[in-house]
């Protein structure tokens, strides 16, 4: 009777044995973890944490540099603008200090021309008189005792007043007109002096208009390089909060979330309204996520621990529609959170059972309302109004550190 007991004792073993393997071999192999490694795990969920919270405040700084660059832009394209209308002035007023020297120019050739004939005249004249003394013509007193009557004498002396006059008058006409020409010069050397001073003053305010222009665009260019160096500290921000990903795929986010997949990071949809994918298959109403990029064997985990509330049955969400999520599993996490997995190939839980954080609940596919094998990922919560409990479909994007968008 003893043998029978030690080989019914010996089975009993071998099948708790199995029944332990098979148990353990339901859990990814990151489930079952050392102390040591939990504690490693912790520290990177901790790095996430803060890298995320970091990457939340490099973003704050990339926007106030935006808004800082627009407004120094703003600034330098107003004194462009400025300057521009100030350097057509100036131009202008280059043009008519031009014209009046050039007219200058010619009022003096004018005066030197007068001058000169008013020399010749003044030359020619005395020349007459010199050839007339020779003769011994000139003589006022010789022309007229040379009258042969009284007639003739008044005749004499009245030529030698017309001749003298006449002479008079061509140096009195080029004196006159000389002095005019001068006046006239000398208006205008005014009007020149006058121009000049605007020039001078207008040259002064466009110094002051470029001496802004350049300073606002050397602001805008420091601020391009602050913005270019926080650019460049976010990406290696995300390239870090990507590699601890890629080290641990159970790196927990700052709410304790893991991620429901390992072989993607990218969303395809993202919550909210949208355009309904393949001809209305899809719901425009989108209440979580799609994460895209995954196969019809991806495993799916629970994203924190709960126990299963729904698993592979015709969902009804609380505003009473219906919904084409085929296989999904709903999950409770305590404290008014559940997460939702849809379009699943496979479900494997079932209703009541508690899962760990990490364990397998299913494989990702295509069934229900669905375009192509991806998962559909919703976070609830519950707020209590009007003493009536009300489901919050919160925004997936907050628990899921890392996410590359491609919607």
């Amino acid at each position: 009777m003893k043998k029978p007991k030690r080989i019914l004792c010996a089975v009993l073993a071998l099948l708790m044995l199995l029944g332990a393997a098979a148990a353990v071999s339901v859990r990814p192999a990151y489930a079952a973890k050392t102390e040591a490694e939990l504690e490693e795990e912790q520290r990177k969920a901790a790095q996430v944490a803060a890298l995320e919270q970091k990457k939340k405040e490099q973003q704050e700084k990339l926007k106030e540099l935006e808004k800082q660059i627009a407004a120094a832009k703003a600034k330098k394209n107003d004194v462009m603008a400025t300057k521009n209308l100030l350097d057509q002035r100036n131009q202008l007023l280059l043009e008519q200090i031009d014209d009046t020297q050039n007219q200058i120019d010619d009022a003096a050739a004018q005066i030197a021309r007068y001058e000169l004939l008013e020399e010749e005249q003044y030359t020619l004249f005395c020349q007459q008189v010199r050839e007339e003394e020779e003769r011994g013509s000139l003589s006022y007193l010789s022309v007229l005792f040379k009258a042969t009557s009284m007639a003739d004498l008044l005749n004499r002396m009245e030529f030698v007043n017309e001749v003298a006059e006449y002479n008079k008058s061509i140096i009195s006409a080029l004196q006159e007109t000389r002095e005019n020409i001068k006046a006239e010069k000398a208006e205008m050397e005014a009007k020149e002096t006058q121009l000049s001073e605007q020039q001078d003053e207008l040259q002064g305010k466009l110094d002051e208009t470029t001496n802004l222009m350049n300073e606002y665009a050397a602001d805008q260019r420091e601020l391009e390089k602050l913005y270019a160096a926080e650019e460049a500290a976010g990406k290696a921000i995300v390239a870090e909060i990507n590699r601890l990903m890629a080290e641990s795929d159970v790196v927990p986010s700052a709410e304790g979330f893991i991620w429901p997949v390992t072989t993607s990071r990218k969303i395809s949809s993202p919550q909210g309204n949208r355009v309904s994918p393949g001809n209305g298959i899809g719901s425009s109403n989108h209440k979580g996520v799609d994460i895209c990029n995954v196969s019809y064997s991806s495993k799916i985990y629970a994203t924190k621990s709960g126990k299963v509330l729904i698993a592979s049955m015709p969902y009804s969400d609380p505003d009473g529609g219906s919904s084409g999520y085929g296989n999904y599993v709903v999950i409770d996490h305590g404290g008014g959170m559940s997460t939702l997995y849809a379009h699943m190939s496979i479900v494997k839980v079932s209703v009541g059972q508690y899962v760990t954080q990490g364990d397998v609940i299913g494989v990702t596919g295509n069934t229900g309302a669905s375009t192509g094998p991806h998962l559909h990922y919703e976070v609830h919560s519950t707020t209590m109004v009007n003493g009536r409990a009300v489901t919050v479909y919160e925004n997936p994007l907050n628990y899921l550190p890392g996410y590359i968008a491609a919607w």
